[in-house]
């Protein structure tokens, strides 16, 4: 209705505007002509404003890209539109520099607004005021010429500004949502063979800009999950006059400007400017190319395998010798403070049992027998984007096997998953039914491990996810599930949100839900809270209480972890038995052992898991995950919905274990179980019943046998 009654004021407008403005004797292309010179003019930079973008570029720009030549003098020519704060002071936050150009096509008369979007930071871009601000300029330049066809295109390397902007519109192309239609197809090739003429060549299958000089390098594939930037995009000038500056492929986008677009934008610009984020759209249909039509490219053919190399944990006698010097020089606290043995762990650490255990690691425990143990299962290294992810890949002999994805979280590594690798790949062996089996992939996320730690900020949940899909596409793996706890759960979410066409399910033991982003989810929730003996369970009333004396009396490790790590960092690699109190406190609190740590874990096992952290120095790197989604805000709930079937296993001594009814706000729930016995690490404290609930999920209530017959799956196999 609202579309309907806004169409019919901007066309009133519209009509009483051309008839105001009717020039007669003057020919349609003498008015473009003169309405062209006029907005250049009307647009065209101060000398003060022009410093001012100058000394924004030099300073925020230059840092990532030198030796950048010319711009002054491009930009003087080229119309500019600036983006300022809403403070008293409207520092100068970004501009978009712009290019009108009148085409024909088959007889038809286009204007086209080739645009690109520098933003200052991530937030600003985020916001509505650079959208508005370029939808008001394009609705300015349509009600000037409204006879002729008009199109916003630009190019973009970066993935997140091409959701960014094209998110805020309601039609653009090529989407993973809907096909492009054939005039936009005609229009958008024509400009992107025009824009890759002497640069790169142009594929029409996936409006991708090739970059020739880089071989199969580079593809935007690869770059679409790079280091997130705050400049995000490029245009085809730059590159042609900083070749340093062309980091490979770029993707050609075409969005429609009429009047039921600009409405959308207009309205997602306000929508987000509200708090409440540019609305989220279907899920990609089944047999749809992956995001922007690019399928062809990224899967398909063997080049988009990944180089693995074998890997063998090898710790020197030197490492150890440090260690064990280390132990034998450990000084603890004293305990002058008298408690009973079921108050003991009440301050932190219990320092009797933290004693007992440097002892028994120092003169008893063995990591020659846990390395020769540990290096049984096939591990390798993959570079993934200059990191060198480190991980186990075990296929099992069937070849209906279906690939399976494990994410550990903090305090774990993947060793947490040792115990299920076997029955997971080889079920008869197992007692199990042989036709269920899975290829099993086990990373060490990075920072944590073996794997590299990234060397630049930014790194979060978010970015976890997308080296993951690269993971499991250089494996060669066209659909698989995932299984995550803690960290890992997350992971998973984002998964698949990223790589909806080919993360097929997810199996998660662990439910975030504290912060929504969605303030109709969170009212939802709060009237949960508010009538509990009405709306919840008695179970769920008491897992409301225990969340609540959690997080008054548990959560201190994560605010370090989420503003201080490095600062803890010195302390965890500098003394073993400080990296073991760190992690071994977090273990009890979390796990269903009544209290008494040996009767779910071994003293190896749990020295094992703290080695591979001081083996690595990676207690720091590991910590920072949880800096850098604080920050980033994903150190909560998916602001999305996954729509892919998730199941559930609820384990009692879970802690992220809420309301079935709060996981269906974020997931596409399939199956919940709720387990007699377990904590927060199912796979060393139940692995039987994780791997029954494992094998339920996908080769029972996942019914769809279309999902099971796309998941026989080498990349090499269709």
């Amino acid at each position: 209705f609202w579309y309907v009654v806004t169409a019919a004021v901007a066309i009133l407008v519209l009509y009483h505007y051309k008839r105001k403005k009717k020039t007669p004797n003057r020919s349609k292309n003498d008015v473009i002509k003169q309405l062209t010179a006029q907005e250049i003019a009307a647009v065209q930079l101060s000398e003060e404003e022009r410093r001012e973008v100058w000394q924004l570029f030099q300073a925020n720009f230059t840092k990532e890209y030198a030796n950048f030549v010319a711009f002054d003098k491009y930009l003087c020519k080229k119309i500019c539109l600036l983006f300022r704060d809403t403070t008293s002071k409207r520092a100068l936050q970004g501009f978009i520099i712009l290019h009108i150009l009148d085409k024909t096509l088959e007889g038809k008369a286009l204007r086209v607004v080739v645009g690109d979007f520098f933003a200052l930071s991530a937030e600003y871009r985020r916001s509505s005021t650079p959208i508005f601000t370029l939808l008001k300029f394009c609705v300015k330049t349509k009600l000037k010429c409204p006879w002729r066809q008009m199109y916003y295109f630009f190019i973009t390397y970066s993935f997140k500004s091409y959701l960014s902007f094209s998110r805020s519109m309601g039609e653009y192309y090529p989407c993973h949502t809907r096909p492009t239609p054939t005039w936009e197809k005609k229009v958008l090739d024509m400009l992107g063979r025009e824009t890759a003429e002497g640069w790169g060549e142009y594929n029409p299958d996936t409006c991708v800009i090739e970059d020739a000089s880089r071989g199969t390098e580079g593809r935007l594939t690869d770059l679409a999950r790079s280091v997130p930037r705050d400049l995000s995009t490029t245009w085809v000038w730059f590159s042609r006059a900083n070749p340093q500056f062309a980091h490979g492929d770029c993707l050609c986008v075409l969005c429609c400007i009429g009047p039921k677009n600009m409405l959308v934008g207009i309205k997602n610009s306000l929508f987000r400017a509200m708090g409440f984020g540019s609305k989220l759209r279907r899920p990609p249909q089944e047999g749809r190319n992956l995001a922007f039509g690019m399928a062809g490219t990224k899967f398909g053919d063997n080049e988009t395998k990944r180089a693995t190399k074998s890997y063998l944990v090898d710790i020197s006698e030197e490492t150890l010798d440090d260690l064990y010097n280390r132990l034998d020089k450990t000084r603890l606290p004293d305990q002058t403070l008298e408690l009973p043995k079921d108050k003991a762990w009440d301050y932190g650490m219990d320092l009797k049992y933290l004693h007992s255990l440097v002892e028994y690691w120092r003169t008893s425990y063995d990591w020659v027998v846990q390395q020769r143990y540990i290096n049984q299962m096939r591990q390798y290294v993959m570079e993934i984007e200059d990191i060198n992810v480190h991980f186990v890949h075990i296929e099992s002999t069937s070849e209906d096997a279906i690939p399976l994805l494990l994410l550990h979280g903090w305090p774990s590594t993947f060793y947490e998953f040792h115990k299920i690798v076997g029955p997971l790949t080889n079920p008869a062996r197992h007692g199990g039914d042989a036709s269920q089996s899975f290829h099993v992939v086990i990373p060490s996320l990075p920072g944590y491990g073996w794997s590299d730690a990234p060397s630049f900020p930014g790194y979060d949940v978010r970015e976890m996810a997308n080296t993951m899909a690269s993971l499991m596409q250089g494996l060669g793996y066209k659909k698989y599930v995932v299984h995550g706890g803690d960290w890992g759960h997350l992971i998973a979410a984002h998964l698949a949100h990223i790589d909806p066409n080919h993360c097929v399910a997810l199996h998660l033991t662990s439910v975030a839900v504290w912060e929504p982003a969605d303030p109709l989810i969170k009212a939802k929730m709060m009237f949960d809270m508010a009538l509990p003996q009405i709306r919840l369970s008695k179970a769920e009333q008491a897992w409301l209480e225990y969340i609540e004396k959690f997080t008054e009396t548990e959560m201190g490790y994560a605010v370090v972890q989420q503003t201080k790590p490095h600062t803890l960092a010195v302390g965890l690699t500098d003394s073993p038995a400080g990296l073991a109190a760190w992690i071994l406190e977090k273990i009890r609190a979390w796990s269903d052992c009544n209290g008494d740590l040996e009767t779910r874990f071994t003293k190896d096992e749990m020295i094992t898991n703290i080695m591979i952290y001081w083996l690595t120095k990676s207690a720091g790197s590991a910590a920072r995950l949880y800096y850098e989604s604080k920050k980033a805000g994903t150190f909560a709930p998916p602001r999305f919905k996954v729509t892919q079937p998730t199941a559930v296993a609820v384990f009692p001594k879970e802690i992220l274990r809420p309301p079935r009814r709060w996981a269906k706000y974020f997931y596409n729930i399939k199956r919940w179980t709720v387990m007699d016995k377990g904590g927060h690490f199912p796979a060393l404290e139940e692995p039987a019943a994780l791997v029954a609930d494992l094998r339920a999920f996908v080769f029972q209530d996942l019914t769809l046998q279309r999902i099971i017959h796309l998941c026989r799956l080498r990349l090499n196999v269709e």
